[in-house]
């Protein structure tokens, strides 16, 4: 009943307040990405297109509110660079053999490029990214929760993705959420703040821990090493990262470490997991090499290519990045 009433309330509220004040929609709105509640919680909550709900007004206020304000600074080349991809990967589509599966792809990304410029063109303040900020990590903090939880209790939903992502994706999520947890505790102005945050963070790294994901854990790696470098040197803060490594290092199990450790296996002694990408990268690069302007169309490796390079229907090439150049 309360995930039924949550979604109910953060509904109601997004599109209520969206012709008004399109950032706290937008907040609403990502809440929803993450949590993602008629499909985490599917066995009480009925199927609706409930972010759609709060997109319209959203877009609607940001529209014709004047609220946006475009002065883009910095963040220019960034902007730039996911209106080329969602623009090129359009008319990818549009070269595609199959319409109804490619334009999926543009479908897809305008639901994130719409809420992008809306940020972009909204956020105006520290005050507006720390209520931001604290709407991903606590959304991102409330599902790891729920995957240790059900961890615990004999279930590792997390590596059965019960996210909403499959396991890999789900890891990922978490690695970067887990940073992000940290360095918004780091700039959190009262104890209280900075123990929510670290606690979300700590969530958020025992989920990767039990995903079976290696690219989710090499992500918490790389999530320590870009804290290390970006978090202003004081002994506070390296005490605490000293601390938050041995914690990392104690809560990951013998199995945990194998199965990250295979990522760095010489060729002969890689499981059939990790050798199989290599296999299907190499088959990513010669599609690249037949169709180098546009590819073979958004969706189609895993609909129809796959299958032609002796592969089962439907299968996935374990990188987003040779995916989407084929």
């Amino acid at each position: 009943m309360k995930a039924l009433i949550f979604t109910y309330l953060v509904t109601a509220f997004g599109a209520g307040i969206g012709l008004f004040r399109p950032f706290y929609a937008l907040c609403a709105y990502i809440c929803f990405a993450i949590v993602k509640p008629d499909g985490f919680w599917s066995y009480v909550v009925p199927q609706a297109p409930y972010s759609k709900v709060i997109a319209i007004p959203m877009l609607i206020g940001w529209i014709i509110g004047g609220t946006a304000i475009w002065k883009l600074g910095a963040s220019k080349p960034i902007v730039l660079c996911l209106t080329g991809f969602v623009a090129w990967g359009t008319i990818a589509a549009a070269f595609a053999a199959d319409h109804s599966l490619s334009f999926l792809f543009t479908d897809s990304m305008l639901k994130v490029l719409l809420p992008f410029y809306v940020g972009i063109t909204t956020i105006n303040s520290t005050r507006d990214l720390r209520i931001l900020g604290w709407t991903i990590v606590l959304s991102q903090g409330y599902l790891a929760y729920e995957m240790n939880v059900s961890y615990l209790q004999g279930f590792n939903a997390m590596a059965m993705g019960a996210t909403g992502l499959e396991n890999n994706s789900a890891a990922i999520a978490m690695s970067g959420g887990a940073g992000f947890a940290v360095m918004l505790g780091f700039l959190a102005p009262s104890r209280f703040q900075k123990c929510v945050a670290i606690i979300c963070a700590a969530l958020m790294v025992h989920a990767v821990l039990m995903s079976d994901s290696r690219g989710g854990m090499l992500g918490i790696v790389m999530t320590g090493v870009a804290l290390l470098v970006v978090t202003p040197k004081s002994p506070k803060t390296v005490f605490a990262f000293i601390i938050i490594g041995l914690l990392v290092l104690r809560f990951t199990g013998p199995a945990v470490m194998e199965r990250f450790s295979t990522a760095f296996a010489e060729k002969e002694d890689r499981d059939g997991s990790a050798a199989s990408r290599l296999f299907l990268w190499e088959d990513c690069r010669d599609l690249i090499k037949k169709n180098p302007i546009v590819g073979v169309g958004p969706h189609h490796w895993r609909a129809q290519y796959a299958e032609l390079y002796g592969w089962p229907d439907g299968k996935s090439a374990h990188s987003t990045w040779f995916e989407i150049a084929a």
